[in-house]
């Protein structure tokens, strides 16, 4: 595909993403990651993120500068010691037990060499920082105000400060053991230290020229291109000791930092000209992130999935007990103690951007390819699931130490616009069809039973494989099916009853009407897919084969179930029954998809597909209705 489109496809899939994650409660990022693992080398291979190093290179300098900005001198002395000591103590706690953990576990799995010796000082470095905008979206979202969040604030912003630095020194170490360097005080500690001095002298005297030449000229036009400059300086002079072939390289991040950090700190109009600059960059860090995604190579997890899950579970403890133990060092608050660290899991912009570098460096040697795949994986892998889960544990952080009131989901509801959740629904149920062609049209291989042919096969055949097959758990979820039916009778039968008394079906409660309409077209889905097989199931039932997309289970218990707390809060008076009976159906329903992907009977692309199309369903369901109720009205 012509470069110019594959910009074009990579900004629309972004966009688009944004519209799908806004009705999850996720952050921006997770849609751009996920756009670009759909249209990267997973799925449609669309798009070739290689071609564009450039700006995956430009777009880092930038992140570095928007970081360095936010390290006003003033503002860091009203922090005090306790802060830079909480920072020190969960970064190093990170480094230090992602490098131990890797270690073990590929000393445990016998393949711990030079390579993944340094794969895993890379991780460590990594693991340092945190994503500042998933944390302050949720800080802004919910006005939390209190210890936790003043402490959180600056940590948050010093962390990337301090990643940057170990990640410099790490990088140097674990090239030196990938490539086979001799290890000498030189190469270990001279020439790292000589790389973060000179990028930190270079950035500030970059940053110095920016201020002073923001005195002359005074258009704001003017001062844009002087940021882009200095920027551009930085990331052009790090490829010129590159290509030089310098003893040492340069960091663009360190010195990008440096340069935002010295220029908000010697010119009084810095933080007005800074905001005009972050005005124009959201599409070129959209582009940033959908090209990450892109770049993530879904067949390699299976070479990885351990070392990931380590990666994950390790920095999640050397963040929590890091800020235990730095919070207490500092007789900081008592719920600060407590739950800073549970605020300190996001990651994201800076930590890919780590990812990137290793990848553009790693990845033209030989000897170290493999490491650059396979930090690049992982790296993007865990910042899904960190995004996804991140934001809400600093949400419940948050709650727990009393500095923000969450607002009852059924009040933010009503303030939604049916028009805006209609169109939602929509969209959804496109992504659904765009989602079944994917399936029918990518890596279709024949791993089911009977040789039979399967979309998605390794990302399927992995999740199968850790799964396994339980039939017992199958026959349970079977069972419990019934439940959905016999709501759906139990308003079958209220209609019919109202219709009785009534005596005319137009005097049938609406939302009847609705739902029996709503329930219709769920089965003819059903039918539909019966018919028109996409995926048979991974097991054989009965000795048959079986259609198995969507899940049958997941559509009927995630169509029936939400419409059913519709119904029932519209129809019960007493407050806590109606949060009883919500509570009860939506844990059953979550009971009931996680049991049907555990059991090993469908498909994880099955599931997802049931679930996509029932959300999108559901939502056409609630806007319809609310739009009646207030025309009834």
């Amino acid at each position: 595909m012509p470069t110019i489109l594959s910009i074009v496809v990579a900004l629309v899939a972004g966009l688009l993403s944004t519209r799908v994650v806004k009705l999850l409660h996720l952050p921006n990022v997770t849609g751009y990651l996920i756009a670009g693992l759909l249209i990267g080398v997973s799925c449609f291979k669309l798009i070739d993120a290689k071609v564009f190093s450039l700006i995956i290179d430009l777009a880092l300098g930038f992140i570095a500068f928007s970081i360095g900005g936010e390290f006003k001198i003033s503002s860091l002395k009203k922090l005090g010691k306790s802060i830079f000591t909480i920072t020190f103590a969960q970064s190093m706690a990170a480094l230090v037990l992602v490098d131990i953990f890797a270690i073990l576990a590929f000393v445990c799995m016998g393949k711990l060499d030079s390579q993944n010796l340094a794969l895993s000082l890379v991780l460590g470095a990594i693991a340092t920082a945190t994503a500042p905008a998933a944390t302050l979206m949720v800080v802004r979202q919910y006005k939390a105000k209190g210890p936790v969040t003043d402490t959180l604030l600056p940590v948050v912003a010093l962390d990337d400060a301090f990643g940057l630095m170990f990640f410099s020194i790490s990088f140097a170490l674990a090239k030196a053991f990938a490539t086979g360097e001799e290890l000498t005080v030189l190469n270990i500690l001279i020439w790292p230290l000589l790389e973060i001095i000179c990028s930190l002298l270079i950035g500030a005297i970059l940053g110095t020229l920016l201020a002073f030449a923001t005195k002359w000229f005074k258009s704001r036009a003017n001062r844009l291109c002087l940021m882009i400059t200095a920027v551009f300086a930085g990331v052009g002079l790090c490829e010129l000791f590159e290509t030089l072939q310098f003893p040492f390289g340069l960091s663009s991040l360190l010195l990008c930092m440096m340069i935002g950090a010295v220029f908000c700190n010697i010119s009084d109009e810095a933080l007005g000209i800074m905001d005009g600059c972050e005005r124009w960059t959201p599409p070129l860090f959209m582009f940033f992130f959908v090209l990450s995604g892109a770049e993530l190579d879904v067949s390699n997890l299976l070479n990885i999935g351990l070392i990931g899950i380590v990666y994950v579970i390790a920095r999640c403890l050397g963040k929590y007990f890091g800020a235990f133990f730095g919070a207490k060092i500092v007789h900081a608050n008592q719920n600060v103690v407590k739950y800073l660290g549970l605020t300190l899991f996001p990651q994201a912009g800076v930590a890919i951007g780590m990812a990137q570098l290793v990848s553009k460096k790693f990845g033209v040697m030989e000897a170290t390819q493999n490491i650059a795949t396979s930090i690049v994986t992982i790296v993007l892998s865990a910042t899904l699931i960190y995004e996804l889960f991140g934001p809400v544990i600093t949400k419940i952080a948050l709650a727990k130490s009393g500095e923000i009131e969450i607002e009852p989901k059924r009040l933010k509801m009503k303030k939604e616009k049916s028009q805006k959740v209609l169109l939602s629904g929509i969209a959804m149920v496109v992504l659904f069809i765009l989602w079944t062609v994917a399936i029918s049209l990518i890596d279709v291989q024949p791993i089911g039973p009977q040789n039979s042919s399967v979309g998605f096969a390794t990302l399927n055949g992995f999740i199968h494989s850790l799964t396994g097959v339980h039939m017992a758990i199958y026959t349970v979820t079977d069972w419990l099916g019934l439940i959905p039916l016999c709501f759906i009778l139990g308003f079958a039968l209220l209609g019919l009853i109202q219709l009785i008394k009534r005596k005319s079906l137009f005097k049938v409660d609406s939302s009847i009407l609705v739902l029996g309409a709503f329930y219709i077209v769920v089965m003819a889905a059903y039918l539909f897919f019966e018919f028109y097989v996409v995926n048979y199931r991974p097991v054989l039932i009965n000795g048959f084969l079986e259609a198995s997309y969507p899940s049958s289970t997941t559509l009927l218990v995630m169509c029936v179930m939400p419409t059913a707390v519709m119904q029932l809060n519209s129809r019960i008076r007493n407050t806590k029954m109606k949060r009883a009976f919500a509570f009860a159906l939506i844990a059953f329903t979550a009971f009931m998809v996680i049991g049907r992907l555990i059991s090993g009977v469908h498909w994880i692309t099955d599931i997802i597909g049931g679930a996509i199309l029932s959300a999108g369903l559901v939502m056409i369901y609630y806007s319809v209705t609310t739009l009646i109720a207030r025309q009834e009205r």
